[in-house]
């Protein structure tokens, strides 16, 4: 079975490994120092874990801005809402008047 990957998917892949990054270094902290019960095994472990998922979330292609840029122009019901925030509010053009201060 072939399943077409999107952007959004490629986003929540590396979202994924960088929360799993971040919970082996956060382990990794728990077990530094010299105190009883710190286990520098685990610490030895981690750095390794961390080197594994580093290189191989470099094989994910991050989503291309260009083409997510292109993508939103054409959106009609993003213009819509860009062109209704571009537009003065009774609020904004009363502070105008007044010369933009409060």
């Amino acid at each position: 079975m072939s399943r077409h990957i999107t952007d959004d998917d490629r986003r929540l892949f590396i979202r994924t490994y960088f929360n799993m990054i971040d919970d082996a270094v956060k382990t990794a902290r728990i077990h530094m120092g010299d105190e009883q019960g710190r286990r520098p095994e685990i610490v030895d472990f981690m750095f390794g874990h961390i080197e594994h998922l580093a290189k191989f979330g470099q094989r994910f292609t991050w989503p291309d801005p260009a083409k997510l840029a292109q993508a939103a122009q054409q959106d009609p019901a993003l213009q819509k809402l860009l062109k209704r925030a571009s537009k003065p509010t009774p609020i904004r053009a009363s502070r105008a008047d007044k010369g933009g201060t409060q």
